[in-house]
């Protein structure tokens, strides 16, 4: 790929295109995780690492519209063992892991109202980014019998993917 200048960058549509939405996006936030996720999709970009085009600008979209709690709780869902290694937070029985019980247990204090990591898991069902038994009649997507519930999607990997800094 040779070396990469901002010329050469903007000389990629691809490139530009997840900048300027990406800087849309940043314009309207002062949130650190948003800003940082919005950095890693861009790195992503240049690095030649983005998902499909499509993807690409509806995952930038939803950064817009996602907030910390959110991205924060998908990335719980994701692995949750590894999510309460990094956070200290001992895991009793791992046997019998939901991650938004997991969540619930660590936020508990700083959470708003009661109910809120159902109304985030929901949030993120009804983007494709988790699959649980929130809905039961909602849409069923395929996974693993022995992922825990609620599980990551295809979609929802490929989003953390994105917007997780690059291995450069």
């Amino acid at each position: 790929m040779g070396e990469l200048t901002p010329d050469k960058l903007f000389q990629g549509e691809e490139f530009t295109s997840a900048f300027i939405r990406a800087s849309r996006v940043a314009l309207g936030t002062r949130q650190r995780e948003k800003l940082d996720a919005l950095r890693n999709a861009v790195l992503n970009v240049a690095a030649g690492m983005p998902p499909d085009e499509n993807l690409q600008l509806m995952f930038l979209d939803a950064l817009d519209l996602l907030t910390p709690w959110r991205l924060n709780l998908l990335d719980c869902v994701a692995d949750p063992m590894a999510w309460s290694n990094r956070h200290d937070y001992p895991i009793h029985n791992p046997n019998t892991l939901d991650a938004s019980v997991i969540f619930d247990a660590y936020y508990r204090d700083q959470l708003p109202v009661e109910g809120f990591v159902q109304q985030l898991l929901e949030d993120l069902y009804g983007r494709g980014l988790v699959a649980n038994n929130v809905k039961p009649r909602g849409q069923i997507f395929p996974h693993d019998e022995k992922d825990p519930y609620p599980y990551i999607t295809k979609m929802g990997r490929q989003f953390l993917t994105f917007v997780t800094a690059p291995t450069l």
